[in-house]
Formats: structure tokens, C-alpha cells, sequence
């Protein structure tokens, strides 16, 4: 049930719960699998995420969209790469 998953604060719909952005967490998708995602936000369950694809699927946000990488992972990709490297 995707309605009792979802909280409408001002005009952002927001996991239940939480204070996580349902297009936030959307945006990563497919880009990031459903795992992926889990591992970026630990706090969430492999339901919420489902539920929140599924609401911005029918409910498709105007404006400028999210980033399809998360903060943790476009960090990480950046250390992997060396850009932090002194060298």
C-alpha cells in the first residue's frame, strides 16, 4: 500500500517516518539497484524504497530532478578515482 507509505509534508511527499524525499530516493533507480539504495540509506526497508519508485512512477515531480547517484556514492567514485591524491 503505497499511500500509507508516503507523507506529504508542504508540497515534498516523504517516506513515512523518515525525512527522506520520495524523489530523492527514486532518482537513484535504475541507476542504483534496490540494494544499492538500502546501503545508502540503511534506515529504510526494501518496501519503502519499492513504494517510493512506484509513487514517482504515477507521480512524476516537475522541475529540476534529483541526482541518480547518491552523496555516498559520487564520494566514494570521486576517492576511488584519486582526485583527493596529493600526488
Amino acid at each position: 500500500m503505497i499511500k500509507g507509505s508516503i507523507k506529504v509534508k508542504g508540497r515534498e511527499p516523504y517516506i513515512k517516518g523518515t525525512d527522506i524525499p520520495v524523489y530523492q530516493v527514486a532518482a537513484l533507480y535504475p541507476a542504483a539497484s534496490i540494494e544499492e539504495i538500502l546501503e545508502d540509506f540503511p534506515s529504510l526497508r526494501r518496501a519503502q524504497v519499492e513504494h517510493a519508485i512506484d509513487f514517482a512512477r504515477t507521480h512524476p515531480k516537475k522541475g529540476r530532478p534529483y541526482p541518480s547517484t547518491s552523496l555516498k556514492r559520487g564520494i566514494s567514485s570521486l576517492i576511488k578515482s584519486g582526485v583527493f591524491n596529493d600526488d
